[in-house]
């Protein structure tokens, strides 16, 4: 704060107390800095949450693939196979692996992805027996 002196009219001296300019612009330039740093968490919070929803719905439907292969009575497909699948509102991308680890005993593999390219969001794996 800025403390001046004046004489008023009648010969004496009045204080004036007061912020000067350079003061306040000094205040808003620390005041938007502080709010900028604000609204960058609140941005890369917002980021955060939408990848850990994504990672969410990618275990679901992953869990849900993989008990939908294990309930199914038919004949087990070996090899790859690759699809999209929508789920939740959104676009995801499944690869499917079998192979045989040991006599009639197959692992089974799901990989969900975002696009066909991207990151693997969850994997789920689990070893099926297959009769003769």
């Amino acid at each position: 704060m800025y403390d001046r002196r004046t004489i008023s009219g009648h010969g004496r001296c009045r204080y004036q107390a007061g912020l000067t300019l350079i003061e306040v612009l000094v205040a808003f330039t620390i005041l938007a800095g502080v709010m900028a740093s604000v609204l960058t968490l609140l941005s890369q919070n917002t980021q955060f949450m939408v990848i850990a929803e994504d990672r969410l719905m990618a275990n679901i439907l992953a869990d849900n693939l993989m008990v939908e292969e294990l309930l199914d009575d038919r004949r087990l497909d070996i090899g790859s196979k690759a699809e999209p699948r929508r789920f939740a509102g959104r676009e995801f991308f499944y690869s499917r692996t079998a192979l045989e680890v040991n006599a009639g005993v197959y692992q089974v593999r799901y990989e969900i992805r975002r696009g066909e390219a991207g990151q693997t969001l969850a994997r789920v794996v689990a070893l099926r027996e297959q009769g003769p």
